[in-house]
């Protein structure tokens, strides 16, 4: 069997009988199976209480990985124990209540094949009915723009070279994790690639949105202070961190 070129992540959590993504990771699991080889999957379970769920939907697909936290670690700390289960020298990262799009691994590899520099290919986001645009990230930022907010989504590709370059996601952040290691990738000189279509399916729900809206006022402070070295570059030079794809 050849080694899996891409590896998917997907944490997921089971709180207890009514809040949890096992009732979303049927769909997200079955959006995976059908994406162009090769590729692995693994499911980090993040230390739910009730774990029986997680594992028994696994179970209904044979070629997925599972492995469990003794404990609830938080969304960072089970992306950067499933990364270190695979073998994938692409990672794609994925939620336990979101899905791909067809063909989405392979748009954001051949990215990243296609620009040897990049750490990171992105695209744009359907609503999970596949609808509608929930976000069509931009191709023109600079990295003073990525300090001031995310431009990236969460599930997007990186390398594990960037990975293990800047150590992994931040174990100390309980939210917004991707967004600091997008910092920490481009701090490297790792630039990022655009892909025009969409590759990821986005499942909006009460539960999700409080997890988003949550803490967030300290983080525009966090940023500036820990990537205090993005105000003296010049613009060309933050221009240069991004590589734009094929449409």
């Amino acid at each position: 069997m050849p080694k899996p070129l891409v590896s998917i992540v997907v944490p997921c959590y089971e709180r207890d009988e009514r809040y949890g993504q096992a009732k979303y990771l049927a769909y997200t699991l079955s959006s995976t199976v059908v994406q162009e080889p090769p590729f692995e999957v693994i499911v980090v379970d993040d230390g739910s209480p009730f774990e029986h769920r997680i594992a028994e939907i696994v179970t209904d697909f044979p070629n997925v990985k599972y492995v469990k936290s003794p404990t609830n670690i938080g969304t960072a700390a089970a992306r950067n124990l499933g990364i270190s289960e695979v073998v994938g020298d692409y990672i794609l990262p994925l939620d336990g209540d979101d899905a791909l799009t067809t063909n989405s691994i392979a748009l954001l590899r051949q990215a990243l094949v296609a620009h040897p520099t990049a750490g990171v290919a992105y695209g744009s986001m359907l609503d999970i009915d596949a609808t509608k645009y929930v976000w069509s990230p931009r191709c023109d930022w600079t990295l003073g723009d990525l300090k001031a907010g995310n431009c990236i989504p969460s599930s997007s590709m990186f390398t594990r070279q960037a990975w293990e370059a800047v150590g992994g996601y931040d174990q100390s952040r309980l939210v917004h994790e991707d967004w600091d290691l997008w910092l920490a990738i481009a701090n490297l000189g790792f630039t990022f690639v655009h892909v025009w279509q969409a590759v990821i399916m986005y499942r909006s729900h009460p539960e999700q949105q409080s997890h988003w809206t949550s803490n967030r006022s300290d983080i525009a402070d966090y940023m500036t202070q820990k990537y205090e070295f993005m105000n003296k570059l010049p613009l060309a030079a933050l221009q240069r961190q991004v590589a734009t794809g094929n449409r």
